[in-house]
Order: C-alpha cells, then structure tokens, then sequence
C-alpha cells in the first residue's frame, strides 16, 4: 500500500480498498481495489479473459478510452492482463489502471487504481506500482 494510503473495510466488504488518509473537499478521491473474482471467462484462457474484460471496458464505462491494453506476467509469474482507460466518474475524468492476474479454476485477482485525471500525472507512478505489484497468497 503507498506510504500516507488507509485501507479502508467500510466501502467495498469483498474487497480490500484503500484511499489517501488526506484528501480535499469536493475532490475526486483516489482508490486502490484488490478483488479476488470467481471469472468464468479466466477457465477460456487468457484470450477469452481478456476479450471479456475489454467488452466489459467498452459496455459498463462511462465515455470510455482505451489508453493501453496489454498481456504482461503478474510478479508472481502468472498471465495477466493490464488495462489503462479514461473516463467518466461521477462527473469527473478518470484513469482507469487494473491488472487482471489468471489463476487455475476459474479465478482472477484484480487490482486497479481510479484517479481523477488531473492528480494521474502526480499518482501515476505510485499506483501503476501499486496495482502491478498484487500476488496472490495462497
């Protein structure tokens, strides 16, 4: 977690969140997300993963950019697919940085950051590491 960033229990119950201890009013606040998802798609390879989660890209987001999408090998040496994409939150403009990591079974461990554009340039580094840094524990 970066240094200055609190995990947070009471915004996502299946997920593990954390956002900056500090932050100012009526900004949008940065978030860092690791979920563990049963994924269907993740049983079909990493091709059919990932051409599910670049649907899910194109059909859930608000006015959404693909930036970069690309296969990459998780830290512990598993597939992985990494996205980066601008969009639309709550009226703000975001970036959008997850790492898919595939397991055997059917599951993906997820990790993304979601920062208002205007901060991406001073959180950038600190959350693409953040999120490309996830592993699974068992």
């Amino acid at each position: 977690m970066p240094s200055g960033w609190d995990a947070r229990r009471d915004v996502a119950p299946m997920a593990l969140v954390a956002r900056p201890a500090e932050n100012g009013p009526g900004r949008f606040v940065p978030t860092l997300m690791v979920l563990d998802a049963r994924a269907e798609a993740a049983a079909g390879g990493f091709d059919r993963y990932a051409a599910v989660q670049l649907e899910a890209v194109a059909t859930t987001l608000q006015d959404p950019l693909l930036v970069a999408v690309a296969r990459a090998e998780s830290v512990d040496g598993r597939p992985a697919l990494d996205l980066l994409v601008a969009h639309v939150a709550n009226g703000h403009d975001v970036t959008l940085c997850q790492r898919h990591v595939l397991h055997p079974g059917g599951r993906a461990l997820v990790a993304s950051s979601t920062v208002a554009d205007r901060d991406w340039p001073d959180l950038a580094a600190v959350c693409t590491r953040a999120v490309r840094s996830i592993r699974a524990t068992t």
